[in-house]
């Protein structure tokens, strides 16, 4: 027997933002998706100055950015000071993260130096992450900035800083600080106003923030592979003739859709005419240069099932990487993703476990809701076991397999309803009574890789 402890369900707060504020100019971030440990199943879809360019991650049309730089790292107080060529970090988190966070800021200068098509400012930008809203809250008063409500990110032009706090699941943490590092980028290189439309601003820090980020190379504006916030999954319906013309406010997820969608579809050329000219602050019109906005909403509403997140996590240890990558660190519970597609007839894909020590990694064959679904891990010491959730946890040993040779190799074949799961080369075969593919560990910290499946 099994039980899962899930994480304590402190709650991450959501905003949306309205507009700039009158004291600073400056427009609030918000803090995540959902609470901690719920879920939600969204909508269904299937998968479908820099050192070099990576092709380790992400949409085919996201050049990737790497850094091989250092931080320059030390200790201030009970946080850490890191410094790269171009970013000021000061960060209340591990010395580890610190480092991690500096870096992926270092890749991202010179992805939106290719964006924005300006150079970095010469002086470094600064970047404040605090270890909760309190703090937050507390740096944000020091520095003499009203704190948004219900806020956890946020950048002031008066002090050219970019503030933000950590959230509950790593990636939507780094997700918030580049959408900062992406106002800021903005704001200090090429607009010539701190009034922006929300549509606008928030579509461009939400559509950028969406990286890949393997620990060298950065893409941005992609397409997760999965995320705890799952911002597509939140446009239900938009009005885009209303938001662009400025008789609507757009929420973050709206602002998103029509910002990549117009970056990345047929009126991406003449998107990036009127983003070159509306920066110049030139006015210009947007149904001149792109289209009549109430003609978008149609093709916007019939491209967003296109544009999901093809997995979801279950819970919140799921950390994405690339398209088809993505780390768990699961220490005492076990976890799973799922494929969101309903309907998948194969799934494979592969794993790294730890070099030493105990790891239980594999796949999920069967998913009904969180308290419902059947589980097959591999374990460190060769046995294969079924983890049965119907309310309660079962566990029972079906088989073995060998220890990997480099990388644990996996695969999942449904027929009449059962799983057959392939483990390093071993097979067994288990009933999946819902079937759903995905991928599953317990108590364990592992990377998965090559993660495909078939309809």
């Amino acid at each position: 027997m099994h039980t899962r402890v899930r994480p304590p369900a402190a709650a991450i707060l959501i905003l949306i933002a309205n507009g700039c504020s009158s004291k600073d100019d400056a427009i609030p971030d918000d803090a995540g998706g959902v609470d901690v440990g719920s879920t939600d199943e969204g909508s269904e879809a299937d998968a479908a100055s820099a050192d070099g360019a990576s092709d380790t991650a992400a949409d085919a049309g996201a050049p990737g950015f790497c850094t091989s730089e250092k931080p320059t790292v030390t200790a201030s107080g009970a946080a850490f000071s890191a410094t790269t060529t171009h970013y000021e970090l000061y960060a209340e988190t591990t010395e580890a993260d610190a480092t991690e966070l500096a870096r992926l800021l270092e890749a991202s200068s010179a992805a939106f130096a290719a964006w924005f098509e300006r150079p970095p400012p010469a002086e470094r930008m600064k970047v404040r992450y605090y270890k909760d809203s309190a703090a937050w809250a507390a740096g944000l008063t020091a520095d003499g900035i009203a704190v948004p409500t219900g806020s956890g990110g946020y950048y002031s032009p008066s002090t050219k800083t970019a503030y933000l706090f950590a959230q509950g699941n790593p990636y939507y943490s780094h997700v918030l600080a580049v959408h900062e590092a992406t106002h800021q980028f903005h704001q200090l290189t090429r607009a010539t106003s701190v009034t922006l439309p929300v549509w606008y601003a928030e579509g461009h820090a939400e559509y950028l923030s969406r990286h890949d980020w393997d620990g060298q190379c950065v893409r941005l504006g992609v397409t997760s592979l999965l995320s705890w916030e799952d911002l597509p999954a939140k446009v239900t319906t938009i009005d885009v003739g209303a938001i662009v013309g400025g008789t609507a406010v757009a929420t973050r997820p709206e602002a998103w859709a029509i910002f990549r969608y117009l970056d990345t579809g047929a009126e991406k050329a003449r998107f990036k005419a009127f983003r070159d000219a509306f920066d110049a602050g030139k006015s210009p019109s947007f149904a001149d240069l792109v289209a009549p906005p109430a003609s978008l909403t149609a093709p916007v509403l019939a491209w967003l099932p296109s544009a999901q997140e093809p997995m979801k996590p279950i819970y919140t240890e799921w950390i994405h990487v690339g398209p088809h990558a993505v780390n768990v660190d699961t220490p005492g519970v076990f976890s799973l993703a799922v494929v969101k597609a309903p309907t998948v007839t194969h799934f494979e894909g592969k794993a790294r476990v730890p070099a030493t020590g105990k790891w239980s990694v594999g796949v999920v064959v069967s998913y009904t809701d969180p308290k419902n679904y059947v589980g097959v891990v591999h374990d460190s010491d060769g046995t294969v076991s079924t983890f049965t959730a119907t309310g309660s946890a079962v566990w029972a040993k079906v088989g073995t397999a060998p220890k990997p040779v480099g990388a644990e190799v996996f695969s999942v074949e449904y027929a009449a309803g059962r799983a057959n799961v392939t483990f390093n080369g071993a097979s067994v075969s288990v009933a999946a009574p819902t079937p759903r593919a995905g991928l599953a560990a317990n108590d364990t910290a592992a990377s998965f890789h090559d993660v495909i499946w078939t309809p």
